[in-house]
């Protein structure tokens, strides 16, 4: 792994909210962030921005506290996925590095097709499990046959060993708001980080970010991944990436349930 500067160590913390495609973020870029001091600005001032009334108003948002006690369902499908390697980008879009993969991967759920368009860094975790956050959690977003985020697969991670398979991403974290890295030769295979076990915690839910649009499904794997402490810290770490989570939001009506695959 190529050394990470002094100043990325000064701070390590943990994830996916769901940012967009970059293509769709226009117009949210500037106007809303995590700040818990900038009351204009903040998650709790999201749902009075324009057209983002649902983060406020929403009964189906994103992220969740997952129950340990939450049972398996054996009737539900659970995603299956089709990977391959893959060239990327590495995106600093100022809420988080999104890393962008040229098409052909996939997930097939209930006979539907959903393309991954992208996976992003959340530090700490953005979902809980028993009202505890991991250091970091990551989120693969795919899209449906109408360009538009459908599923998100949400990785725990913990601190462990260093995450070969994720260590050329984390290698080349852009630093600067907007700064988008292509390097010639860098391929990343998703299924080479996904954990063994497929279980997951399975509920309805939405973006974590701005406009909050609702009618997600969400597969949060139960097995964390794990990176070491100065993987963790090359993303949270940079300067705006402190603090990347948005709060857990109500689960009202809703259930969380255990979806068993392979």
């Amino acid at each position: 792994m190529r050394k990470v500067s002094s100043a990325v160590l000064l701070t390590a913390c943990i994830v996916a909210l769901t940012v967009l495609p970059a293509s769709s973020q226009a117009g949210h870029e500037k106007h809303w962030g995590y700040s818990d001091s900038d009351e204009t600005v903040g998650p709790p001032a999201w749902g009075s921005l324009p057209n983002d009334s649902v983060c406020g108003i929403g009964k189906e948002q994103s992220p969740i506290d997952l129950p340990s006690s939450a049972k398996l369902n054996s009737s539900l499908a659970a995603p299956v996925f089709h990977n391959q390697p893959s060239a990327v980008t590495i995106l600093n879009n100022g809420h988080t590095v999104q890393v962008n993969l040229q098409p052909g991967n996939t997930i097939t759920l209930n006979g539907q097709t959903y393309k991954l368009a992208q996976f992003h860094f959340h530090a700490p975790s953005e979902h809980t499990v028993d009202g505890k956050h991991f250091p970091m959690e990551i989120h693969m977003v795919y899209l449906n046959e109408k360009d538009k985020p459908a599923l998100v697969v949400g990785l725990l991670v913990q601190p462990g060993g260093e995450n070969q398979a994720l260590d050329a991403v984390l290698s080349h974290m852009p630093q600067k708001e907007g700064e988008n890295i292509a390097t010639p030769g860098l391929t990343v295979n998703v299924g080479d980080f996904l954990p063994a076990s497929r279980t997951y915690w399975h509920y309805s839910g939405s973006l974590t970010t701005p406009p909050c649009s609702e009618g997600l499904k969400w597969f949060v794997m139960q097995t964390p991944i794990s990176l070491s402490t100065e993987q963790v810290a090359a993303f949270s770490s940079i300067p705006h990436m402190d603090h990347t989570n948005r709060p857990v939001q109500s689960l009202d009506a809703r259930q969380v349930q255990l979806v068993s695959g392979k």
